[in-house]
């Protein structure tokens, strides 16, 4: 998890350098359970700072590119986001089930 905070936070920097955009992060430990699918999981909640606000447009855009940076710098292969008004899972590889699905025959 310390690997995840240093990242986020590294990317925070860079992002308020360059674009002079303030993304807050909640950063919490959680598990994954599906049907014999039991995996830790690392949970990101997202808040559109009142002294930094963003249109919420530009707020998913950042939130998106955050978590594409994280896939790709932790390998994984999906993430979902939860906005409150849509889901959106983006995987690097549509094909492949992760092996705890695939033992249960999802």
């Amino acid at each position: 998890m310390a690997e995840v905070e240093t990242f986020i936070q590294n990317y925070q920097h860079r992002l308020i350098h360059e674009k002079g955009i303030y993304l807050s992060v909640a950063l919490s430990r959680c598990k994954i359970l599906l049907d014999g699918q039991n995996e830790d999981h690392c949970q990101l909640s997202f808040i559109n700072y009142p002294k930094f606000p963003m249109k919420t447009e530009l707020l998913k855009t950042e939130i998106e590119q955050l978590a594409r940076s994280l896939m790709t710098q932790f390998h994984q292969n999906r993430l979902v986001i939860n906005y409150p008004d849509e889901t959106l899972m983006l995987e690097a590889d549509s094909e492949k089930l992760d092996a705890g699905i695939e033992k249960t025959g999802w």
